[in-house]
């Protein structure tokens, strides 16, 4: 998969993830949209991008541990 490339289809996304942060920030939630890239999971629960490549993606694995 090239940098940046999205499988995103959903065109409401980002509406949805912003609904998402508020929600969990009034009710002090852990949350993230989890997405995958070349075949491993990512996070990301601060700013939503279509660029599968920014920075504010972390791999799941980490948050996990």
């Amino acid at each position: 998969m090239q940098a940046g490339h999205t499988k995103n289809i959903d065109r409401q996304v980002e509406n949805k993830f912003n609904a998402f942060k508020e929600y969990a920030k009034k009710y002090n939630l852990h949350w993230g949209f989890v997405r995958d890239i070349d075949e491993e999971l990512y996070i990301n629960n601060t700013i939503y991008t279509e660029d599968m490549s920014g920075d504010n993606r972390i791999p799941l694995d980490d948050v996990l541990k």
